[in-house]
């Protein structure tokens, strides 16, 4: 079985992040929930890393109060 993902920003419709994956179909809800657990780790680095390197400036009355959180844990990006 192949499980192919994409992380889209919906604004500009570009790609953030892809990525696919090949496993056996033998288990399927073993499958699903390996897939579950390193997709939602893998898109938490990515969705901080993308907020944190936003530039800042006219947008950044913008930013939620989580949006902050994350520049503040990640300064130089």
């Amino acid at each position: 079985m192949r499980v192919a993902t994409r992380l889209t920003q919906a604004r500009t419709e570009s790609t953030i992040w892809a990525d696919h994956y090949d496993r056996p179909i033998s288990d399927v809800f073993a499958v699903q929930d390996e897939l579950a657990r390193i997709i939602a780790s893998t898109l938490v680095g990515r969705v901080e890393i993308e907020v944190a390197t936003r530039p800042s400036g006219a947008g950044a009355a913008r930013l939620s109060s989580y949006e902050y959180v994350l520049k503040g844990m990640h300064p130089r990006i």
